[in-house]
């Protein structure tokens, strides 16, 4: 991790005025507050697409067991008779 840290900017801003250190403070905490932001909208967008997927797949079982139980049902009342009545 010694490569990402600037050790030169970090004592400037060590040896810096009141307001450098506040503002490196607000600063840093608005990116935190950012990177935040940023996986909660990611987590949402993802239970979004799996709730989507999830109504999908809803809707088709739904609409192919109602064509099943229709088929059934047509098929069972549409049988061909074997003998016929008799007169």
């Amino acid at each position: 991790m010694s490569g990402v840290v600037d050790h030169d900017a970090l004592e400037t801003t060590s040896s810096g005025t009141r307001l450098a250190r506040a503002t490196a403070v607000i600063i840093g905490t608005i990116a935190l507050l950012a990177a935040l932001l940023g996986l909660i909208e990611v987590n949402a967008s993802q239970q979004a697409s799996r709730s989507e997927l999830l109504a999908a797949r809803l809707s088709t079982a739904i609409a192919e067991r109602l064509s099943t139980s229709s088929f059934l049902f047509t098929s069972a009342t549409s049988r061909p008779r074997t003998r016929w009545p008799s007169v």
